[in-house]
């Protein structure tokens, strides 16, 4: 009996050996997949946008005393969030000197975290909203990342934008949080 349980030990060994490498296999895909960055907790980014110039002017007609321009052109982004966007914007321009702006920007880049994470690099889907004021010559606004791919796939989250208005030279700081 004595014989019998040696000769299982060996056997016994190899199984747990086995069982061991597959936890550190699934722990490494794991981490290598980007699931770190989200168990991280909140990413906090900030930075500055500059606009640049026309690039298309899709539609320019009026409704009522309202024009409406829907146009793209790049944003440049400086700071946790480096890279360029494409932005397709539709602007309301009202006779009371304010704007209604909304953005759908194809954002490609690298993120990076306030605290030194670094998320990757890849594309963000980005929806901004802003109000502009032309008496004040300045804008408040709102993002929120609706999509992700590359590096950034499964990246989420939102933030505020305020400045100057204009396309070209447009510019502000963003404060956000990616998850």
């Amino acid at each position: 009996m004595h014989l019998t349980i040696l000769r299982a030990l060996p056997r016994e060994r190899s199984v747990l050996a086995a069982a061991a490498m597959l936890v550190v296999s699934a722990a490494f895909a794991f981490f290598a997949t980007g699931a770190r960055a989200e168990t991280a907790g909140p990413c906090q980014v900030q930075g500055t946008i500059v606009e640049g110039d026309f690039t298309t002017i899709e539609k320019d007609m009026f409704a009522g005393n309202n024009e409406i321009i829907v146009f793209t052109h790049p944003i440049f982004f400086t700071g946790d969030l480096s890279g360029v966007g494409i932005a397709t914007e539709r602007a309301v321009i009202h006779s009371n000197g304010t704007d209604d702006i909304h953005d759908d920007i194809a954002f490609a880049g690298t993120a990076k975290c306030e605290d030194g994470r670094v998320l990757g690099a890849g594309g963000l889907e980005i929806n901004f909203n802003a109000l502009v004021s032309f008496v004040t010559n300045s804008f408040t606004g709102h993002f929120e990342v609706t999509g992700s791919s590359g590096g950034l796939a499964g990246t989420h989250g939102n933030g505020t934008v305020s400045g100057v208005p204009g396309v070209p030279g447009g510019n502000g700081p963003y404060d956000g949080t990616l998850h």
